[in-house]
C-alpha cells in the first residue's frame, strides 16, 4: 500500500468551495480546488487532488531536513513551514540528488497548502495538519 498524506481539514472544506456527494464525501471533479492544477504524484488509494503520494516524497523530506521530519508522521503547520524552508534553501542540492520534477512538485505542494490562509489559521484545538495514512 505505501504512504499517502492529506491535509486535515480538507482545504476545500475550510475555503467553502467543496461540492459534496450524497454520502458526505468531497466531489473533487466538481470542487474548486487549488491542488487540481499541480503536477504532483497523487495519493494512490483515493486519488483526490489534495492527497500526496508520501512514499514518493518522504525520501526528499528526510534528506532535506537531515531526518528531522518524515511524512510518516502527522505534521502541523509550523513543521510544514520548516520543511518548506529547508526544501527551498536546499533546492539546488535536492534536484541533483532526486528527480527534479519531484522536488519542484513537493515545493509547490507545500507552497500551495501553506498559502491557504483559512487552512493555516484553522481554529480548533488540533489546528491544521498534514495527516499520514499508511
Amino acid at each position: 500500500m505505501g504512504l499517502d498524506n492529506f491535509p486535515q481539514p480538507l482545504p476545500c472544506k475550510v475555503m467553502g468551495t467543496a461540492i459534496m456527494t450524497e454520502n458526505g464525501l468531497v466531489k473533487c471533479s466538481e470542487t474548486k480546488c487549488p491542488f487540481k492544477e499541480l503536477q504532483h504524484v497523487i495519493g494512490a488509494m483515493f486519488g483526490t487532488d489534495c492527497w500526496l503520494r508520501g512514499k514518493v516524497y518522504d525520501p526528499i523530506v528526510r534528506y532535506a531536513t537531515d531526518k528531522v521530519y518524515t511524512l510518516y508522521e502527522p505534521l502541523n503547520v509550523e513543521e510544514l513551514q520548516s520543511i518548506l524552508a529547508e526544501l527551498t534553501s536546499r533546492e539546488d542540492e535536492l534536484v541533483r540528488k532526486f528527480a527534479p520534477e519531484d522536488v519542484y512538485a513537493l515545493i509547490r505542494y507545500f507552497e500551495t497548502l501553506l498559502g491557504i490562509k483559512e487552512w493555516v489559521n484553522y481554529p480548533n484545538d488540533e489546528g491544521a495538519f498534514l495527516e499520514a495514512w499508511f
